[in-house]
């Protein structure tokens, strides 16, 4: 009895220590998969009680208008919208980013291309092109190669698909 409760104290003291240093390693260990990680900065806004707050679009153009620090700056807001993909609607996390979001990260799409300045830009406003990931491209398209040119809707207003991201 004695050697089964020292066996299994040792497998969940393990299983916990490993389980604790897993997570560790993916959330403040490993490096992000961008280039020059360590050259990155966060910046926001600070409330009276320091809790952080992001830029609204028009406040982080004028910071960017205005900055002389940064090499390059990008703006990125995520959220859970409706995404509608070849009929089929749900719920799926998605990121906005401004042009500079992958340049200023250093990385490249496995398919198509990325947002750009241009993008951002556009005669008529900013264009509806979407980058989708890896892991979207597996699961909603099937690893379809004509996914470029696609439509996919986010709250009802369609996007292009311009490229595909790297699996991560």
């Amino acid at each position: 009895m004695f050697t089964l409760v020292a066996v299994l104290s040792l497998a969940l003291g393990i299983g916990g220590s490993t389980a604790i240093f897993s997570l560790i390693d993916a959330v403040l260990l490993r490096e992000l998969p961008v280039s020059d990680p360590n050259r990155l900065v966060a910046v926001s806004t600070v409330r009276a009680d320091d809790h952080a707050d992001g830029f609204s679009y028009p406040m982080f153009e004028e910071f960017q208008r205005h900055q002389q620090v940064f090499s390059n700056l990008f703006a990125w807001w995520d959220g859970v919208p409706n995404v509608e993909v070849k009929g089929g609607l749900s719920r799926a996390s998605v990121m906005a980013v401004t042009g500079e979001f992958y340049s200023t990260l250093g990385i490249t799409p496995l398919k198509g291309r990325f947002i750009t300045s241009a993008d951002e830009l556009g005669d008529h406003g900013p264009a509806n092109v979407a980058v989708i990931s890896y892991g979207c491209w597996q699961r909603r398209y099937g690893g379809d190669p004509n996914v470029l040119g696609q439509v996919i809707k986010i709250d009802g207003i369609p996007y292009t698909v311009v490229g595909v991201s790297r699996k991560v």
